[in-house]
């Protein structure tokens, strides 16, 4: 799953590494834009997460509920928003 999020310019993407360091999810940058549209001072990233489970395959209910526990930490430690 991709997610895409409006962060303080100034937010290293280690940081962001070291705040998820417990997510069950291999995370990958794929995108950084700073530039127009943005408001000043901010960034937009979008981070990949690849989710797995040993012996099971996961379900959408279980991807998401860890989706909205990822969110909800960096909106918490970062002031990040949903683009």
């Amino acid at each position: 799953r991709d997610l895409s999020f409006v962060i303080d310019e100034n937010t290293r993407y280690a940081d962001i590494l070291k705040a998820l360091k417990d997510t069950p999810a291999k995370i990958n940058l794929i995108d950084l834009y700073e530039g127009k549209n943005l408001p000043e001072g901010k960034k937009s990233l979008t981070l990949r997460f690849e989710f797995a489970a040993q012996g099971k395959t996961l379900t959408d209910k279980e991807v998401n509920t860890f989706i909205d526990g990822i969110f909800k930490e960096l909106q918490t430690t970062f002031g990040a928003a949903l683009r």
